[in-house]
């Protein structure tokens, strides 16, 4: 999707909901944080830090996520080559705008054990005013069970079954973890 066609569907989003604010996030937006903060001079970033083993083992669950690394063991190298590279955007960005207050670093962890306060801390950050019935429904929508990740479709909300997972031999084998907690 082109830069105008996005912010034509954003626009059209505002204005058919009414928003004051939205939020976009795509992960590989991570690598465009300087381009997007010249372009939108007034928009905050949050650069999202999930434990890269459970990134991993997501990315072993949905082989869609990198498609050319056809065997489990590319998928695995792939998906801890991704996360650190990721992670290291995220704090390069993060380490040159922090200057003008713009950006700002959440762990997926600390969003997933305690939403609400999170959230609070997000929105004050974000200066978003929020009342308290505005965040029990954005909290309710969270654990509502609707998914919202292009990844996993069926994934029910902010959930905390996907903390730890790396640790399950169903998802991961020993060799494959020892392999993943020596490159992340």
């Amino acid at each position: 999707l082109g830069l105008e066609a996005f912010e034509r569907a954003m626009r059209a989003d505002v204005a058919r909901t009414g928003a004051t604010h939205w939020v976009e996030k795509t992960p590989d937006h991570v690598f465009h944080v300087e381009r997007m903060m010249a372009r939108y001079p007034d928009a905050r970033f949050v650069h999202v830090l999930r434990d890269g083993r459970d990134v991993v083992t997501s990315l072993l669950a949905f082989p869609s996520i990198v498609p050319h690394a056809r065997t489990r063991s590319a998928r695995l190298l792939a998906g801890c080559a991704l996360w650190e590279w990721m992670a290291l955007a995220g704090m390069r960005a993060h380490r040159n705008a922090v200057r003008g207050g713009r950006f700002g670093t959440i762990r997926y962890e600390d969003v997933v054990r305690a939403p609400r306060s999170s959230l609070r801390s997000l929105l004050d950050w974000a200066g978003v005013p929020a009342g308290a019935d505005h965040l029990a429904t954005v909290h309710r929508e969270l654990e509502s069970g609707r998914g919202n990740s292009s990844y996993e479709p069926d994934a029910a909300g902010v959930y905390g079954t996907a903390i730890g997972r790396w640790r399950d031999p169903g998802f991961m084998s020993d060799e494959e973890r020892a392999v993943v907690e020596w490159l992340v």
